[in-house]
């Protein structure tokens, strides 16, 4: 089947420094079995005549077009969730801490048999014997170590996700059984090793702005190691607000998408941050700066919400990050656009296949009414979504995220 996005303003996100000519090129997009064929610049209203009668005409009213949003940091608790993050225009989620149902989940939207973004998925989270988390796995052997990550490979994980409190040797270990098999570090980082010491283990995306170190010298290290950074700003001001000024959890505010079970489980997560040293001296000023200052040295940011973190709801809480973004980093919208389309295209390997509006990529694809170039938070606004071949309108996209609301089984 071919779809034509016609009578639309084109950003394309192919150039990596922001360009002095008009960013958005009036223009139309020939689709083929949710590739595209062609990219038109004459007679843009009609797709130059190419389009035979009986195929799929979307007028975009002069929308814009730009890829699909993706999220690099996501929790995956239930199937249920995965319509809210189409609905505000993500095609793709990195989800942090996998299980087996969301390793069938990926292959089941890969395959068109379930609705919702292709999944990446990173194994259950591997600490210290130190470590607080619950669901986190604690290893202090480097032997079983090793064997953790050739399970998880066998599994077919694509990442593994360390917290820092795993031994120094049982670390490295791991770094190296994880590289025999093709699988990345990704997490938070490590107190048992230096800065150097974790950028010669290949360390592959930093998450937090808060696992950042402090000094200058090693942020600008990690920075021009290669390595990827995924902020996460709006989540770090909520656990500001949890861990610091004692905010309690809004019921109200939330009960459109939450059950009252899922509300149980976020009271607790609110009473850990709130009860927790650590978060009692949170300070999202200072952890900002470090983000800025990795952001000097580094154009490799990502954006990430931590859905499914109080009070972060997914797909509902990626246009709030992309704000921060602007606003606390200070960078352009386009820079931010980049960091949310083409830089988790990159990061994920995928970028020859999405991530940039390119003859012979698939057609990945949002709409929306105003230049987000202009003003960040249009993004949010969406006319439609093409994905995986499919178009959704505004008022399809509206309808999916309501048949989410109340619907989060644990």
């Amino acid at each position: 089947m071919k779809i034509c996005l016609c009578n639309a303003r084109l950003i394309t996100m192919e150039t990596a420094r922001e360009p002095s000519k008009n960013l958005a090129e009036p223009g139309c997009l020939l689709i083929r079995n949710g590739i595209i064929e062609d990219v038109i610049y004459e007679n843009a209203n009609n797709c130059g005549g190419k389009l035979p009668p009986g195929e799929l005409v979307i007028d975009c009213g002069g929308g814009y077009v730009l890829p699909a949003f993706i999220d690099m940091h996501v929790h995956l608790d239930s199937a249920a969730t995965l319509p809210l993050y189409l609905a505000r225009g993500i095609a793709v989620i990195r989800n942090m801490s996998g299980t087996q149902e969301s390793l069938g989940l990926k292959k089941e939207i890969a395959a068109g048999k379930s609705q919702g973004p292709f999944i990446y998925n990173a194994g259950p989270i591997l600490d210290g014997p130190s470590g607080k988390l619950a669901r986190s796995i604690r290893l202090a052997d480097p032997a079983v170590a090793r064997q953790e990550a050739e399970r998880q490979a066998d599994l077919g994980y694509e990442y593994i996700k360390t917290y820092p409190d795993l031994p120094a040797d049982t670390h490295r270990a791991l770094a190296a059984a994880a590289r025999s098999r093709g699988l990345k570090l990704v997490g938070h980082g490590s107190n048992s090793l230096t800065t150097a010491e974790l950028i010669d283990e290949g360390y592959y995306t930093l998450e937090h702005a808060s696992c950042l170190p402090d000094r200058e010298e090693e942020i600008k290290a990690l920075a021009e190691s290669g390595l990827w950074h995924t902020p996460t700003l709006s989540i770090l001001k909520d656990v500001e607000a949890m861990g610091v000024r004692g905010q309690g959890l809004e019921r109200q505010k939330y009960r459109l998408y939450l059950s009252e079970e899922d509300l149980e489980v976020w009271q607790g997560l609110v009473e850990y941050y709130q009860t927790m040293p650590r978060f009692k001296s949170f300070d999202f000023r200072k952890l900002t700066g470090r983000a800025k200052s990795f952001r000097r040295y580094s154009s490799r940011l990502l954006v990430g919400t931590d859905a499914y973190i109080p009070f972060s709801l997914p797909g509902l809480s990626y246009h709030r990050e992309l704000a921060f973004m602007q606003e606390e980093l200070e960078m352009t919208p386009y820079e931010v656009l980049r960091a949310a389309t083409i830089n988790g295209a990159k990061c994920l390997g995928i970028d020859d296949q999405m991530g940039t509006i390119t003859q012979g990529k698939k057609a990945e694809l949002v709409v929306v009414e105003r230049n987000p170039l202009e003003d960040i938070r249009q993004a949010g606004m969406l006319k439609g979504l093409l994905h995986q071949g499919r178009w959704y309108d505004a008022p399809a996209l509206a309808a999916m995220e309501a048949a989410c609301r109340n619907k989060w089984p644990k």
